[in-house]
């Protein structure tokens, strides 16, 4: 397997993520799984796998895409099947208690309305590791301007890199 790849890589073949390293590829959906279990809106960690591997493997990414976005909805599936009828949430057009509870408890009415002045002081602690964060993103970037490689290796790079000048 490790000779068909190094073969595909002297022919210049291009392979997908999950040809390159396919138990790299599997934990990191599993681990996107994970982390999509923290939050309401987990199932937009679904992209990643999509378009990583999409152009080349449009099942597998579709399958990986599908195991990171089933643990937010089957939270919702199973709080509506157990809840309701009855709480007023149910009769939403998308029901969802995690965004009950957000509005009801936590004062968020909806999209950016954390963005208020008096969250100043949350935005002005958190600028320590935006600055580290898009140092990273530039230094990258200016690899990635090096080696000549688009836009779509740059947000989505393979687990797995080869040197271009191994022989």
């Amino acid at each position: 397997d490790d000779d068909d790849d190094l073969r595909k890589k002297k022919e210049g073949g291009t392979q997908s993520l999950r040809e390159s390293n396919r138990a790299a590829f599997a934990a990191s959906v599993a681990l996107l799984a994970l982390a999509a279990c923290t939050r309401a809106n987990g199932c937009l960690l679904a992209v990643f796998p999509l378009l990583a591997d999409f152009p080349t493997a449009p099942v597998g990414a579709i399958v990986a895409a599908t195991v990171v976005a089933a643990p937010p909805l089957a939270f919702d599936a199973l709080s509506y099947l157990r809840r309701c009828p009855g709480p007023t949430w149910c009769g939403d057009r998308w029901p969802s208690l995690y965004g009950h509870a957000q509005r009801t408890y936590w004062n968020s009415l909806g999209f950016c309305s954390y963005w208020q002045a008096k969250q100043l002081p949350n935005f002005i602690l958190a600028t320590p590791a935006l600055a580290v964060a898009a140092f990273a993103v530039s230094r990258r970037r200016r690899h990635f301007q090096r080696k000549k490689k688009g836009l779509f290796f740059f947000f989505f790079f393979p687990v797995v890199s080869f040197d271009d000048d191994a022989s």
